[in-house]
């Protein structure tokens, strides 16, 4: 695990959310993106 400083580039992100769809970081390029990240089961 890295510390990102204001300003660095945003590393590469490939995740599949709950209903199966894969979502890249980097195909949203230039875009405002959030990230919610979670703990726990639901």
């Amino acid at each position: 695990m890295y510390k990102l400083l204001n300003g660095d580039p945003a590393p590469e992100i490939d995740l599949v959310d709950v209903r199966g769809n894969r979502w890249r970081l980097g195909d949203r390029r230039g875009k405002m993106v959030v990230l919610h990240f979670c703990r726990g089961e639901y």
